[in-house]
């Protein structure tokens, strides 16, 4: 394991728990506002898809960091694979996230030019 992807492993890591204590105390109140401003507006306090969209996507970001981070810990062959996927999943994660995942096409891409692939 190179210094890079050390600092991968525990960038996924630290972003993954971060990101869950952030939501375990946000996401409820992110619920409420969502319902009521539904209820203003719409006369309904049911969640329209892309509130249901954004939430979704705020709970799978951490999730895969954290999924790539102990992936990466216990140097399993699909660590590239699960790390992909976050680096995508984070970089809509703007400005933290998207460093995290342009750190790591950074790494992959010159990784494949060690190789002499490009």
């Amino acid at each position: 394991m190179d210094k890079h992807e050390f600092r991968l492993i525990w960038m996924f890591l630290g972003y993954g728990v971060i990101g869950v204590v952030v939501l375990a105390f946000s996401l409820p109140n992110i619920v409420s506002q969502f319902s009521e401003s539904n209820q203003i507006f719409r006369g309904s306090g049911e969640l329209s898809l892309t509130q249901i969209a954004l939430i979704t996507i705020a709970i799978l970001q951490p999730v895969v960091s954290i999924l790539a981070g102990a992936v990466g810990v216990l140097k399993k062959s699909i660590n590239n694979t699960i790390s992909l996927s976050a680096a995508i999943v984070v970089l809509v994660a703007f400005p933290i996230g998207t460093v995290i995942g342009v750190y790591y096409f950074w790494y992959r891409q010159s990784l494949s030019g060690q190789s002499g692939l490009a």
